[in-house]
């Protein structure tokens, strides 16, 4: 028997060689070693044949149950778990299998690394298990995918991860993933992680500590900016969330409830050299903790606590409890707050009792901005520091307790209101702040401390600040001693202008705040500024609402909790409602509101940077931005809700004759964006949603971006011969995208999605362009028909024409990664006037003529391309087309449009992928060359919606969609083709497996109907 288990591995080992397979695996039980060809090397035997070493990795031949050779790929450095009922099967990459012990015990799953372990190794879990959990450990940082996987363990934690290194755990979006550990077990959570966790994706996690904690790490845990999911702790033995070190959480969406113990609990470790060691860090997202047990915390840290933005909603009924309890310093200054402690007081025994405080802290309160609410039934705030514990200096605060909170200090005023009867449910308004007290409240004679934002406590401003308060038709200037002689004053009614001299030294802060139905402020100086929108509402009756003549930087912070408006004059002569001649950067949390009626909205003569806070484009006559230099954006949100002509404009500065000014590196003429939200809407004749008279650039691999843009402006005919369309994104020098979410729709006559004068390039995120417009004018220069002409073709146009096309590059075009759809109902869905080349991501393009085009040569090397086209061609190129890899699908009009499409005295060369084009007829045969790929074409006629299989023998290669009806040439490809074998294509009755845009590899397929047969060629 052992020698003919050796005489097996031995001819597949040695077909190995020779195959043109990429991956041989070896499985042992539950564990597939994935080793690809290229890595294989020798693989060695030892004497007698009992051993079998591959890619260093040893193998008793006796284990071995399985060794097949398939053309899966497996990413390096990467294992997959999929748990099934109360099984589970383990694939590892073969570059790391030398490095990885790996046990499988039912659905019970343990993954070790080796010291020797170099790359980082990324685990993906998927599927349910009964009773199965999963156990890690090693010593180099790894990444935990978390794929839609269910456990429930029987034996202890459902994911126990040893490993004391840096852990990512990424919550695959879309997906539910749900863990329940052992009831009886000694482990520390259901969910462990013994070294520091940073949770990023846009899944849900579930989580149910039988035993003890629910979730737990030892070390930090972050939840990134970049986690837009959900953990929800549905039960706890003790904790909900369990952290040593400290807890940062940057975003997400965090539940606790029925926990016996702490909703959040950050303890310090032992090590006192450890940073922000016990402390907690709330800078975003949501956190809901409710406890009902006794003398808990809803949310408890050893050290510190900071925080400066998200929503929480602390709730503590238990006798004692406390909503926020610290060992440290409570300090917030942004987000928003809801601390409830219901609870009676709790005693134990006769020696110590435990008092209901909403907020308890050790070291010093400080508010300086954000919104708190605090409810308790004894101290709403509470600090062991006797004096200058409890100091506000901003933000919105309302405290509700049955006793007096801590004496309070601070630079914002704040009031008592004493002897409040209130009752369940209602609703308490005091100095502006209203707060609707919960139902399961109630208090006769309760203390009501309230803090607006904004109230000012001492009359005497900083050093190097200046305030301004306007009040119907009048406005007062406020400025601090050590400036007031180099700052000079004019205020007419609510009209205020401020100058600066050339001995200022350091930066002026100037704060705004109040109405003014007829009102503007003016400023100047040499010196950078900050302007602090403090609820500004300024109208201006006879020119701009704010013009800042001070070329400088010029800070723009809207202030917390704040919504400011400017609104100028429509018959005046300035160039924008808010001016400003310098460069300006938007920051904050506030909003701000513009319109402008008589031009732009905001003008700018150098550049803009928005990091924070909203900006919003109520109205423009002309352009929402006109910015000179560059236009970036990395947070906050912009919107243009109405533009007459661009949403925003970034011109290059030009020389008095006329040409771009070089000696300026900041004139790139550039709009950029790396965060945040932009939402535009422009109607105007030829607007464009977003134009740049440099290159464009959206998203990295970071920064959640997203960008709306809809265009449906009519055509411009103003020029003879030159008609303008509208477009969503226009760019004169080129596009790149790098990742985000854009969606782009033109809906007016002639309209685009997106066009470039020069390149487009698409290397991530997530693109939707839609050109739904008809076309303008009568188009001609087609060359032979439709058919791709010659030597440009795709249609042309005449001088006094536009076409709406989904996507435009005047040069080259390059898809490299991300998810690309575009559709155009009238025209073209995708054109590259240069050259064009697809090596990664998905496109998927629907046209009413060619869907891809391309005048020059177009490569196709990776990814995967879907077209379809109502009218003519799917794939057209009128260069030479080249496909080498991916996956190719293209649909035709029928009759005389193909679907593969190449020019005449073009070649069309095959040397890899899987290729399926249909049409009417085929333009341009595959040529034979080096390397070539087989192929073979039939006429067939196929229904529409049917599952068309391309069969060799009874075996399936790959099953297409079809979307309508054909009676044409039907041209397929594939790797494992071969030249002189027969295949059969079909409508299958059934088809299974993955069907991507229509598209299924490897499918498994009823019977065939409507067949025809050919033998593949070169």
């Amino acid at each position: 028997m052992m020698m003919k288990r050796l005489l097996a591995i031995t001819g597949i080992a040695c077909s190995a060689a020779v195959s043109f397979a990429q991956t041989m695996n070896v499985q042992t039980a539950n564990v597939t070693t994935a080793f690809k060809a290229a890595q294989t090397g020798d693989m060695v035997y030892s004497a007698g044949g009992t051993e079998l070493t591959v890619c260093g990795k040893t193998f008793m031949v006796s284990d071995i149950t399985r060794i097949y050779i398939d053309d899966s790929e497996v990413a390096d450095n990467t294992v997959s778990v999929s748990y099934a009922g109360t099984t589970a099967q383990v694939v590892m990459a073969g570059n790391i299998a030398q490095y990885m012990t790996a046990t499988v015990d039912g659905a019970h799953v343990t993954l070790v690394q080796s010291a020797d372990v170099v790359d980082e190794i990324t685990y993906t879990l998927s599927g349910a298990a009964t009773d199965g959990s999963f156990t890690m450990d090693g010593e180099l940082k790894a990444t935990v995918v978390l794929n839609g996987v269910s456990l429930t363990s029987g034996r202890g934690a459902a994911v126990d991860i040893e490993n004391g290194k840096r852990i990512d755990i990424v919550v695959t979006d879309g997906t539910m993933n749900t863990f329940a550990d052992y009831a009886l077990g000694t482990q520390k959570a259901c969910f462990f992680v013994n070294g520091h966790a940073e949770f990023s994706g846009g899944g849900t996690v579930s989580l149910t500590g039988n035993a003890k904690h629910a979730y737990r790490s030892d070390e930090y845990t972050k939840l990134k900016k970049t986690f837009t999911g959900t953990i929800n702790v549905v039960k706890a033995a003790a904790d909900g969330l369990h952290v040593e070190q400290y807890l940062e959480m940057n975003g997400g969406n965090v539940v606790v409830d029925n926990v016996a113990g702490d909703g959040v609990d950050v303890s310090a470790t032992t090590n006192v050299a450890d940073e922000f060691n016990g402390q907690v860090f709330i800078n975003g997202g949501m956190l809901t903790a409710t406890t009902a047990a006794d003398d808990v915390k809803a949310l408890k840290s050893e050290a510190d606590m900071t925080i400066s933005g998200g929503t929480l909603k602390l709730i503590a009924t238990g006798a004692g409890s406390k909503a926020i309890g610290t060992k440290g310093a409570l300090s917030v200054s942004g987000g928003r707050v809801e601390a409830l402690a219901l609870g009676g007081v709790y005693a134990e025994g006769t020696t110590s009792e435990a008092k209901p405080n909403a907020v308890k802290a050790t070291g010093v309160i400080t508010i300086s901005g954000g919104e708190f609410y605090a409810v308790s039934k004894n101290k709403a705030f509470n600090t062991d520091v006797v004096s200058g514990g409890f100091v506000i200096n901003g933000g919105k605060l309302m405290g509700v307790g049955a006793k007096a909170s801590a004496s309070v200090s601070g630079t914002q005023a704040a009031a008592y209101y004493k002897g409040v009867n209130i009752s369940a449910g209602q609703t308490l308004t005091y100095d502006g702040i209203s707060y609707t007290v919960p139902a399961g409240y109630s208090c006769s004679g309760a203390y009501v401390l309230v803090s607006p934002s904004g109230s000012a406590k001492v009359s005497q401003l900083a050093d190097n600040n200046v305030a301004v308060v306007w009040s119907g038709s009048s406005a007062t200037v406020d400025i601090a001693d050590n400036i007031a002689r180099q700052v000079t004053v004019s205020i007419s009614g609510a009209h205020v202008a401020l100058v600066a001299d050339d001995t200022v030294a350091d930066e002026i802060v100037y704060t705004l705040s109040g109405t003014a139905p007829s009102g503007s402020f003016y400023m100047d100086g040499s010196y950078k500024a900050t302007l602090v929108f403090n609820g500004l509402n300024l109208t201006c009756a006879d020119s701009a609402a704010v013009n800042i003549r001070n070329g400088k930087r010029i800070k723009v912070t809207l202030a917390a909790n704040t919504q400011n408006y400017l609104v100028d004059a429509a018959n005046g002569s300035q160039k924008a409602c808010f001016m400003v001649n310098g460069h300006t950067h938007f920051e904050g949390s506030g909003s701000l509101m513009l319109t402008g009626n008589a031009k732009h909205a905001f003008w700018g003569d150098e550049y803009v940077k928005v990091e924070s806070g909203s900006v919003t484009v109520k109205k423009a006559a002309q352009d929402g931005f006109n910015v000179n230099q560059y236009f970036m954006q990395t947070g906050g949100s912009v919107a243009v809700e109405a533009a007459g002509d661009d949403g925003i404009a970034v011109n290059f500065v030009k020389t008095d004759a006329g040409a771009v000014d070089t000696a300026d590196a900041d004139n790139t003429g550039a709009f950029t964006m790396q965060g945040g939200n932009l939402n535009i809407s422009v109607t105007g004749l030829a607007a464009k949603g977003i134009k740049a008279e440099g290159p464009v650039v959206i998203g990295d691999e970071v920064a959640q971006t997203m960008v709306t843009v809809k265009s449906s402006g009519g055509v411009d005919t103003s020029v003879s011969n030159d008609p303008k369309g509208s477009v969503c994104l226009k760019s004169d020098k080129s596009i790149t995208v790098n990742g985000g979410t854009l969606t782009l729709t033109a809906t007016g006559q002639g309209g685009r999605a997106m066009t470039s004068d020069g390149t487009i390039d698409f290397n991530g995120g997530i693109v939707n362009a839609r050109a739904e417009g008809t076309n303008y004018g009568t188009s001609s220069g087609g060359g032979h028909g439709g058919h791709g002409g010659w030597p440009w073709g795709g249609g042309g146009s005449s001088d006094n024409s536009k076409s709406a096309k989904g996507i435009k590059a005047a040069g080259d075009l390059s898809v490299s990664g991300g998810s690309l759809t575009v559709y155009s109902a009238s025209h073209e869905g995708m054109e590259s006037k240069g050259k064009m080349n697809v090596s990664g991501g998905v496109v998927n393009v629907q046209g009413s003529d060619d869907a891809v085009n391309s005048a020059l040569d177009m490569t196709i090397t990776g990814g995967a391309v879907y077209a379809y086209s109502a009218g003519n061609d799917g794939i057209d190129s009128n260069g030479n087309m080249y496909i080498k890899g991916g996956v190719v699908v293209s649909f035709g009009a029928g009759g005389a449009e193909a679907g593969l499409d190449v020019a005449e005295r073009k070649t069309m060369e095959l040397t890899g992928g899987q290729i399926f084009g249909i049409g009417g007829r085929v333009d341009g045969y595959p040529s034979s060359t080096a390397g070539s790929q087989a192929y073979g074409y039939t006429s067939n006629s196929v229904s529409s919606s049917a599952y068309y299989v391309l069969m060799e023998n009874s075996a399936p290669i790959f099953a297409v969609k079809v979307p309508k009806s054909y009676s044409g040439i039907v041209l397929v490809s594939s790797p494992s083709m071969a030249s002189g074998t027969s295949y059969t294509i079909g409508a299958a009755t059934s088809v299974g497996g993955e069907a991507v845009n229509g598209f299924v590899a490897s499918p498994s397929v009823g019977s065939l109907s409507g067949s025809r047969t050919f033998t593949a060629r070169k």
